[in-house]
């Protein structure tokens, strides 16, 4: 490796003089001789030297520490080392140059290709994109496992909540599994190191409204006013929709008249709208279907299914049954409990127990896939579900015999002789023991 300054013949002087830039020579792999121009700066020029003699004697395969040279390494320099077949990962070497924002539109191309929704899609690029930008990351090899945990931290502190935190980091760490997969960087991530926190936090607590206070909800709602767009009786069939099927807001907001089958009493959910990504078919009361008809007559199949006025059925769903909530005069929150729009959710899963419904069926109904999930968050006890299950169980004995023998208890005990017979107490005091 040699490090020189070339010299030229001015023309209008006849001088010789130097260049401005620095040049090294060397040897690479291919037992070629190169120059490669470099910096004006002559410390920077040995440094840079220095560097293609690391990465020479690897023969080509890059470190992380060698990357990080390279990605801020001018493009110029670094295509000229692509061009000679110095760095080893023709691929890799292709995103060196690349911004961690443009990665991240390539990811979020990825996520679209991969059916994942535009509503993950747009979350996930959004989330990258506020965490490398407040870490100071602008190139992969940037990306820092301390830093990210201290800025996880400090959203904590903020208010966050340790769930959204952990998130964050999942979404991360999926970043960084992929841009090694897809060859834009080396292995391993520099985020595998990182665990989510333990969430401490009590999550927040919904409850289920008795049957009488549903349909009080109920018919409220549809005599009501008109709320986002849509008028008290729309409101009342979504809502008695989502009780029966235990819809999620974001699975509702999706549905399209040609989602039903009210001849058959069906509603297709499909997998790109759902949580577990399955289409799924859940059954739809007769007295609803009929409902449904009188809402969707005269609508084509591609039209949404709810949302009034507004594009689709609005985001601000729980609002919007807050506002149902108080003019049925039930409260909203209660003994430290909420009832929000999923609510109507854990009203599914409390109703479908209520009815005596095993366990198994209650768990396809409600698409979970551990039981634990339906029967341990999800279902609430109604009433006095309790004293009457208590009643249900069988009789244990006639009350009669079981009255004698508390009154028989209650006496004292007659000692009895050795034929069987009752002693009195003045013949017991006088007996002579055999």
């Amino acid at each position: 490796m040699q490090l020189f300054k070339p010299t030229y013949r001015d023309k209008r002087t006849g001088r010789t003089k130097k260049v401005h830039h620095w040049y090294c020579t060397f040897t690479d792999n291919r037992q070629m001789r190169r120059r490669l121009p470099l910096f004006a700066d002559k410390r920077a020029s040995e440094r840079t030297a220095q560097r293609i003699e690391e990465l020479l004697s690897s023969g080509g395969v890059l470190t992380p520490d060698l990357q990080r040279w390279l990605e801020r390494l001018p493009d110029k320099q670094r295509n000229r080392m692509v061009q000679w077949g110095i760095i080893d990962n023709l691929r890799t070497a292709s995103n060196l140059g690349k911004r961690l924002k443009s990665h991240v539109e390539d990811y979020f191309e990825f996520l679209l290709a991969k059916a994942n929704t535009p509503g993950h899609c747009k979350w996930a690029r959004g989330t990258l994109n506020r965490i490398f930008s407040a870490c100071g990351f602008r190139y992969f090899g940037d990306i820092d496992a301390n830093v990210v945990a201290s800025h996880l931290k400090e959203c904590r502190d903020r208010g966050l909540g340790q769930g959204t935190t952990n998130s964050y980091l999942k979404a991360a760490k999926a970043f960084c599994r992929w841009a090694i997969k897809t060859n834009r960087t080396i292995g391993p991530s520099p985020l595998d190191c990182l665990d989510p926190v333990t969430q401490t936090e009590v999550r927040r607590q919904r409850r289920a409204l008795e049957v009488a206070e549903l349909r009080k909800l109920l018919e409220t709602t549809r005599i009501g006013p008109e709320r986002y767009g849509m008028s008290g009786s729309e409101r009342y069939c979504l809502y008695r929709l989502a009780i029966e099927t235990g819809l999620r807001a974001n699975e509702l907001r999706t549905l399209t008249v040609g989602s039903f089958d009210l001849t058959a009493g069906t509603v297709t959910v499909s997998a790109v709208n759902t949580k577990a990504r399955r289409d799924d078919l859940l059954p739809v009361r007769p007295d609803t279907c009929l409902l449904l008809g009188r809402l969707f007559a005269g609508k084509l199949p591609a039209v949404k299914a709810f949302g009034g006025r507004y594009v689709r059925l609005t985001n601000r769903t729980s609002l919007m049954l807050r506002a149902d909530l108080a003019d049925a005069g039930i409260k909203y929150y209660k003994d430290g409990e909420y009832f929000d729009f999923h609510s109507l959710r854990h009203e599914t899963a409390s109703l479908l127990a209520s009815t005596g419904a095993d366990v198994k069926t209650a768990q396809s109904l409600m698409r979970h896939r551990d039981v634990r999930l339906t029967m341990n968050v999800y279902s609430h006890v109604l009433g006095d579900a309790e004293a009457q299950a208590v009643g249900r169980l069988p009789d244990l004995g006639d009350i009669g015999d079981l009255s004698s023998a508390c009154q028989i208890s209650g006496q004292a005990r007659t000692p009895l002789d050795s034929n069987g017979q009752s002693i009195d107490d003045n013949e017991q005091k006088t007996a002579i023991p055999a």
